[in-house]
């Protein structure tokens, strides 16, 4: 593992100390590493986020498509109800 050095204000320090003493954590590496795990999961949310947003927009802007879905789930569901 790969040990850094990182600087922090007071306010910051006595924010982290409370967090490990209030059991949150076992100490202030543990910290720190949920704080970048954290960050690194919500960048990746934030990737399959703007790609569905960009296959919906997809879908909304070609009302073929959007027909077509509705058709293909009309017929499941008349299928369904015909067993």
């Amino acid at each position: 593992m790969t040990r850094v050095a990182i600087q922090l204000p007071d306010e910051l320090h006595q924010f982290v100390n409370k967090s490990v003493q209030a059991g949150d954590f076992h100490n202030a590496d543990e910290f720190f590493i949920s704080v970048v795990c954290t960050r690194i999961r919500s960048k990746k949310d934030s990737a399959r986020l703007t790609k569905l947003s960009s296959k919906v927009s997809a879908v909304i802007s070609k009302p073929e498509s959007i027909s077509s879905i509705v058709a293909k789930e009309a017929k499941w569901i008349g299928m369904r109800f015909l067993q």
